[in-house]
């Protein structure tokens, strides 16, 4: 919940987004590792121009850091 939280403050401090919806939560074991998945899905209803992949990973840059544990963040669109 806390990662959730930090995403969500990240992209809205840095105007990414006005609107964030998480869904499809998933966990499982694969190599001995708890893998975490979800999906956000982005809405910026002042400036939709704004939601690309380039200004969502520059507002999440660094972001893992203080997450001890979280190894890999991944980023797909569809």
């Amino acid at each position: 919940m806390d990662l959730y939280k930090a995403i969500a403050h990240r992209l809205f401090q840095h105007k990414v987004i006005s609107f964030i919806n998480v869904g499809n939560n998933r966990a499982y074991a694969a190599s001995d590792k708890q893998i975490f998945g979800f999906e956000l899905h982005l809405t910026n209803r002042h400036n939709p121009a704004n939601v690309t992949l380039e200004n969502v990973e520059k507002a999440l840059e660094g972001l893992l850091k203080p997450f001890e544990g979280y190894s890999d963040l991944q980023i797909n669109l569809s």
